[in-house]
């Protein structure tokens, strides 16, 4: 519990005379009371947090002296403690100490002052949207608080969890004979009570002979680091929705006997995609196919890295992200929705291709 106001004042005493040397001089004393307008606030700067996910900056105070005098020994608490699953891994005070949940700083008047706090969410931290309330508040000072009603301020961040995140096969592996790569559907479901900014699709349990063909890249995941191949949905999805990918794995013997397994890692927010290019290489043949995919083709040099560009309007063009790598003069791109582009083809009204050379061979 902090601890009362405390008062400050300073004395002036005057001697008062009639001009004589006869009359004695008259003492006054006059008692000044400093007085201070502690004025805090509460921004949140990350919202929702992903259980199991990296520290991020998530709440930020700031504190501001309006005055009229300077204020010393000024205390500030946090109003409740965080709950275990919650880790505050760096707390940025830009003036004072900040520990354990009390702030303790001077401040001249007109003076401001911040704290920041990175929080980390444990795998067991419970999902929800507000999940976790954050509060603070002015204990005391030296000088008289003359203004309690901006003394506090309070902001909620939401989390997600992956355990929230169903994932369904809805196709097994099956050989296109249009591209020779085997093609699988995956289904994900947000059962959150938040939107997903993003997410990464890994997949595991592949054979040596067997890669993915579309994939993003691969990383470090899962409680043994192994290195996994992922596909990224670097876009949001919204609660109680769902979104399929095609996830396209190429098997030099054409042998169908695999069983992938797949995991979800959210993201709290998109990852930067790179620019567009302002030009690019006409497609020289483009054809719907049966299921309404659609199938792009070029004149391309072999072992070439090329991207994908696609638009609605000729004007704004998005990245396809992993390039593709022409196996010989002629390179076929079919786009058959998420992960690819934003949506499958027969869903829009217009969508336009054009190709763009990364890296030449040698």
């Amino acid at each position: 519990t902090p601890n009362p106001n405390f008062f400050g004042s300073d004395s002036f005493t005057y001697a008062a005379s009639d001009g004589t040397n006869e009359s004695p001089a008259a003492i006054v004393q006059i008692n000044v009371i400093e007085q201070i307008d502690i004025a805090v606030g509460v921004d949140l700067l990350q919202s929702p947090l992903v259980a199991g996910g990296d520290p991020l900056d998530v709440f930020r105070v700031t504190v501001t002296n309006r005055g009229p005098s300077n204020a010393t020994e000024l205390r500030l608490h946090q109003n409740e403690r965080f709950p275990a699953s919650i880790t505050v891994t760096s707390a940025v005070a830009s003036a004072g100490n900040f520990d354990r949940g009390l702030w303790s700083l001077d401040l001249a008047e007109n003076a401001t002052a911040t704290l920041t706090l990175t929080i980390q969410a444990g795998s067991d931290a419970p999902a929800g949207t507000g999940a976790l309330p954050f509060g603070f508040s002015f204990g005391a000072a030296r000088q008289a608080e003359i203004n309690p009603a901006n003394n506090s301020a309070a902001a909620s961040a939401s989390i997600i969890s992956a355990a929230n995140t169903g994932t369904a096969i809805t196709t097994a592996p099956q050989v296109n004979l249009q591209s020779g790569l085997f093609v699988s559907k995956v289904t994900i479901t947000n059962q959150n009570s938040e939107a997903i900014p993003a997410f990464r699709l890994y997949v595991k349990n592949l054979p040596a002979d067997v890669r993915v063909y579309n994939a993003h890249g691969s990383r470090a995941f899962g409680p043994h680091l192994a290195v996994l191949p992922y596909l990224l949905h670097n876009r949001p999805l919204a609660t109680a929705t769902s979104v399929t990918l095609s996830v396209e794995f190429f098997r030099p013997s054409l042998d169908p006997n695999f069983t992938p397994q797949y995991e979800i890692q959210l993201l709290p927010v998109p990852e930067t995609m790179p620019a567009s290019a302002t030009t690019g290489i006409p497609v020289t043949r483009n054809q719907m196919l049966s299921n309404g995919d659609y199938l792009i083709e070029i004149a391309s040099t072999p072992g070439a890295v090329y991207a994908v560009e696609y638009s609605h309007d000729m004007t704004t063009w998005t990245r396809v992200v992993p390039g593709v790598t022409a196996p010989a003069n002629r390179l076929q791109w079919i786009d058959n929705g998420p992960p690819k582009t934003v949506s499958h083809p027969s869903a829009v009204p217009a969508r336009y291709y054009r190709f763009v050379l990364i890296s030449s061979p040698g």
